[in-house]
């Protein structure tokens, strides 16, 4: 299986800490990985960080940017909060877009 994020795409667990997301694009799909809500926690202690939040992956047809994207083309899935959920994450978007 050709993978659409490998280890060395994604960037590390910090970069969602301070509430930024992740995006991408492959084989006219496009992605996002990102903390829901979208909060800069980086400076909460750590047992805060994931306390009401998720990291969701998001879904959607090229060629929309996130914010002109078609609402009715978009397939989300929400993960723990945390270094594992992230990865869980990487891999239901490579099992998604193939």
């Amino acid at each position: 299986m050709k993978y659409v994020i490998g280890d060395s795409d994604v960037y590390s667990f910090n970069h969602y800490l301070y509430g930024e997301a992740y995006m991408g694009s492959f084989r006219g799909k496009r992605f996002r990985l990102g903390r829901e809500p979208l909060k800069n926690v980086f400076f909460s202690p750590p047992e805060e960080w994931g306390k009401d939040a998720s990291l969701r992956a998001s879904i959607w047809d090229e060629p929309w940017c996130w914010e002109k994207k078609d609402p009715a083309s978009l397939k989300e899935k929400d993960f723990e909060f945390s270094e594992e959920g992230l990865k869980e994450a990487v891999e239901w978007v490579n099992n998604e877009i193939k």
